[in-house]
């Protein structure tokens, strides 16, 4: 059925081999689309790939144009100096985000994208963030009518508090990158987003927009991911607690708050294992705990055996994201190891709590302390035992999507 009706064109600014979070989702659904037979190719960015080996021919690689110091941070003094100087440039030089590593993506990509849409494909899928260059590809949707376009929100967009630097914009940038949304969301065929606050957001704020443009997809775990033996990392007879993926910059004052817990209580019997990216002030923090070590990234597969390795598995999630059910939420549950979530109320920490499977603490010293007590006391209750993960399972999860792909088609065909 799916390979018969779709070819799809699949533009993810993050994909692998980048080792950044952000193209976990489209590296997973795409390994589920071979299973499928279904027709697609990639389009992403190589300027953050130190090593590019052989490469399958689906995959297209190209330069973003962007300033890499300014994505990845200074650490010399002399890149600190040379970092000023480009943000400087990019201020100057755009009306919206500077921060947007896709906002000159477009000198290379609609080139590219006039040559592929001429290929037969039947949908276009644009991934975001980063956010700019969907701006971009929405300008080419009158010249390719017949192709779907769809728009993909791993994250929210204008209403973005934790990453892509949209809370330190002005007024006059914002009002900007709202215009570049709401064009995005007026010429694409539709809108998915991970998660239903966001779709909610969107069917709310564009009510020009019929609700069956908006969907809701969300992340998943790979069956592929699961492991059937885990070496054992971690040497040491404490509870390991470990965080993967990428710790954003706005979770400081949580992460604040857990070292001074840390550093209050005595003969604390945890070990806490971080791995995946942060900023220096995130790693200058941790690094004040003996009761904290730091990884960095490692492999995929490096990071699945730690994980399977732990005790625990610990989520931090910023103030606006308290409903999401990431893919590090998603590789937890495929795990099956107890979670605890530091946080403010949310459906997430509400989830977890009510299906047994972990614990939760508020952003309080007080009740970071209890949490830990909790763990100390508790930790043999949690049990996966009847807890039903199907909706987590990206089989199905992806076959729901090529479904609303197909749907696209079929509606279109009907209204002829």
């Amino acid at each position: 059925m799916f390979p018969s009706l779709i070819k799809l064109l699949i533009i993810n600014y993050s994909f692998p081999p980048n080792s950044g979070i952000g193209g976990r989702r489209w590296s997973k659904f795409t390994n589920e689309f071979d299973k499928l037979n279904v027709q697609y190719e990639v389009i992403a960015s190589k300027d953050e790939i130190d090593c590019i080996g052989d490469l399958n021919k689906t995959l297209h690689l190209i330069p973003s144009g962007y300033p890499r110091l300014i994505s990845k941070g200074p650490r010399s003094v002399a890149q600190k100096m040379l970092y000023r100087i480009y943000l400087i440039y990019l201020k100057l030089r755009l009306r919206g985000n500077y921060y947007d590593r896709s906002v000159f993506w477009y000198k290379s990509l609609i080139p590219l994208l006039r040559i592929k849409l001429s290929e037969g494909f039947t949908h276009l899928i644009a991934s975001g963030g980063p956010f700019a260059y969907l701006s971009d590809v929405a300008e080419l949707k009158d010249q390719f009518p017949d192709v779907k376009f769809i728009v993909d929100f791993r994250d929210p967009w204008v209403n973005n508090q934790t990453s892509f630097g949209y809370s330190e914009l002005p007024k006059k940038r914002i009002q900007f990158e709202s215009k570049a949304e709401k064009k995005v969301i007026e010429k694409f065929d539709a809108a998915v987003s991970v998660a239903k606050p966001m779709t909610d957001y969107f069917i709310s704020r564009y009510i020009f927009a019929t609700r069956g443009k908006f969907y809701t997809i969300p992340n998943g775990y790979d069956l592929d991911d699961k492991l059937t033996f885990s070496k054992k990392i971690f040497s040491n007879d404490r509870v390991n607690i470990v965080f993967t993926g990428s710790l954003y910059d706005k979770l400081l004052p949580k992460v604040n708050l857990l070292i001074e817990v840390l550093k209050n209580e005595i003969d604390l019997d945890v070990q806490f294992h971080f791995l995946g990216e942060m900023n220096q002030s995130l790693s200058a923090v941790l690094s004040t705990s003996e009761n904290v070590k730091i990884y960095g990234n490692l492999s995929k597969r490096e990071a699945l055996h730690a994980l399977y390795s732990c005790d625990i598995a610990l989520l931090m999630l910023t103030d606006d994201l308290t409903y999401s059910f990431s893919t590090k939420f998603c590789e937890y549950i495929q795990a099956r190891k107890p979670i605890w979530i530091i946080s403010n109320a949310g459906s997430t920490p509400d989830f977890v709590g009510e299906n047994g499977i972990g614990f939760h603490s508020l952003p309080t010293p007080d009740s970071i302390k209890q949490g830990l007590e909790n763990i100390r006391i508790s930790l043999d209750t949690i049990s996966y035992e009847g807890f039903d993960d199907s909706s987590f399972n990206l089989e199905s999860i992806s076959k729901q999507y090529l479904e609303r792909l197909v749907h696209l088609v079929k509606h279109d065909n009907s209204l002829k």
